[in-house]
């Protein structure tokens, strides 16, 4: 049977104020000559909460109806100090940490849970973060270790995560573009 449905990549994300945006958007000046970056978009900075991958409009809108009946409260978040992704001596991201006790990861697992019946497999070792740059070589390793170390203990903005998006991810040679196809908002 043919599928007569467009697919797009699309997520479930967090969004960040811009007053977050802006101071990490600082630190992004500060590693952008660290080595092959690719810097996330002040634009598109966010906490990924899923990633769905390459979905059919049909099952943008089951995922849609499902996230209806996330039924979670409103709770704070502290973007605070830096790390990498996968480890030091391999660096392929590095981001913002997260402080809120926990909450975004039970927020990610409800979302887990909610669209396990539509076939989207369970998240491994779910970290809450901000993507700030994703890596294809350093030039000086040791620079990420001093600036990780630097920024340890440095807040970037706290505010209550009240809502979290469904959205679209178009790619280019620019980088991607995301637009929002649904808000849910938390109690």
């Amino acid at each position: 049977m043919e599928n007569i449905y467009n697919n797009m990549r699309a997520f479930v994300a967090v969004p960040c104020p811009n007053e977050v945006k802006d101071r990490l958007a600082v630190v992004q000046k500060e590693i952008k000559d660290f080595g092959g970056l690719s810097l996330v978009g002040r634009e598109n900075m966010h906490l990924t909460l899923k990633f769905l991958g390459e979905i059919s409009d049909e099952k943008v809108a089951e995922v849609s109806e499902a996230l209806d009946s996330l039924e979670l409260k409103s709770y704070p978040v502290t973007v605070k100090g830096l790390g990498v992704f996968p480890k030091l001596d391999y660096v392929r991201v590095i981001w913002a940490g997260v402080e809120d006790g926990g909450r975004t990861v039970e927020l990610a697992g409800r979302v887990d849970e909610l669209l396990k019946p539509f076939g989207f497999p369970k998240e491994k070792d779910f970290h809450s973060h901000v993507t700030l740059a994703r890596v294809k070589f350093l030039k000086d390793r040791e620079a990420v270790k001093r600036l990780i170390d630097a920024k340890r203990s440095e807040v970037f903005g706290s505010y209550a995560v009240e809502r979290i998006l469904l959205m679209k991810s178009v790619l280019s040679p620019k980088g991607p573009t995301y637009s929002m196809i649904k808000e849910v908002r938390l109690a």
